[in-house]
């Protein structure tokens, strides 16, 4: 009986040692990130990989802009590709309905940097990209490789974020590389 105590004490630790595993959010892009949801309704979602006939339950019918992107009301904008969505835009007109996983319209510059931190940025003046391989699970620090075969560019999200003068987001894109650098 007197050892119970210590037991108890060193099986807690252990328990929140394992919920601490070193690896926080700000470390990867999860689908989740390549996710908005409506302002209020969280169950109300339109993602990356998702069936456009989905994503039109959720958004209506929309205005064709291009063959392959379709602008919805208010201020989303989604880019197909063989009928599934592979980019996401929302702007300004999308502040009070939509947000992104972690972004939102009108969040300031230097939050988002908080969010994904500084290490693997793409940092202008006008935005800030970082760019994910999913297979590899790791942030590329620089441009996108241009030696990955377009098949390859589909497993690396992208998140672009684009500000106006005071540094408050205005435009954010949730897209894979093929069609950030392709519009295919």
């Amino acid at each position: 009986m007197k050892y119970k105590f210590p037991l108890l004490l060193a099986a807690l630790f252990i328990f929140l040692l394992g919920g601490c595993t070193g690896k926080s959010e700000n470390d990867s892009v999860t689908l989740k990130d390549m996710t908005i949801t409506k302002e209020g309704d969280k169950k109300t979602k339109v993602h990356y990989g998702m069936d456009r006939s989905d994503a039109e339950k959720i958004l209506g019918s929309g205005e064709e802009i291009m063959k392959f992107m379709i602008k919805y009301d208010p201020g989303v904008t989604i880019m197909y590709r063989n009928d599934k969505v592979a980019g996401i835009v929302l702007d300004v007109n999308s502040s009070d309905i939509f947000r992104a996983h972690r972004l939102q319209i009108g969040m300031h510059r230097d939050k988002v940097k908080e969010i994904y931190g500084e290490v693997y940025i793409i940092d202008t003046a006008e935005y800030i990209d970082y760019a994910y391989d999913t297979n590899s699970k790791k942030f590329i620090d620089s441009e996108p490789d241009v030696k990955l075969t377009q098949e390859e560019m589909e497993d690396v999200y992208v998140i672009s974020v684009i500000f106006d003068e005071e540094g408050l987001v205005n435009r954010i894109l949730l897209l894979d590389q093929k069609m950030a650098r392709y519009f295919m």
